[in-house]
């Protein structure tokens, strides 16, 4: 991480095998998988331990809700999929998109009632959007081409 205000470069993570990292909604957590190990986080001004959050190879943090109350990551092989974990109270893992195309990127609206998500579901690359928490809806945006990583504009009104 670059601490912008001393001009430094700060190692977050000590263990080598970190990767697909995503911050948390209020900028206080970094999220990370370590190889096998599962998904984790770490306070970003480098306080405390790092934490276990998933504890399953192959489960890959995507996004925060901007609430701080769940967090979607992929899952790799074959029950993967997107899930929703919630982040309050007793941890609960909910299947969002369960055994579907892998998921690589999903991102959580500004208010937190959508999310938009790539998946090769039809046998390319496109963008989907589904309510959440409850999956009402289902609308593929990238029906003109492909599509991958998908943005909000930070008013939620355009993707």
């Amino acid at each position: 991480m670059y601490d912008i205000a001393r001009g430094v470069i700060v190692q977050m993570t000590f263990s080598g095998d970190t990767r697909d990292r995503q911050w948390s909604a209020d900028g206080k957590y970094l999220y990370y998988y370590r190889n096998s190990l599962g998904l984790h986080r770490r306070a970003a001004d480098g306080s405390g331990d790092e934490e276990v959050v998933v504890k399953k190879a192959g489960a890959f943090p995507l996004d925060e809700s901007p609430d701080g109350k769940y967090l979607v990551y992929s899952v790799s092989g074959p029950d993967g999929g997107l899930v929703a974990l919630s982040l309050t109270g007793e941890r609960k893992e909910t299947p969002y998109l369960p055994g579907r195309s892998p998921v690589s990127s999903a991102r959580f609206s500004p208010d937190g009632r959508w999310v938009a998500y790539s998946s090769d579901e039809s046998g390319r690359s496109q963008i989907y959007i589904q309510g959440f928490p409850d999956r009402r809806g289902k609308w593929l945006i990238s029906a003109a081409g492909g599509g991958a990583l998908p943005e909000w504009r930070t008013d939620g009104k355009e993707l």
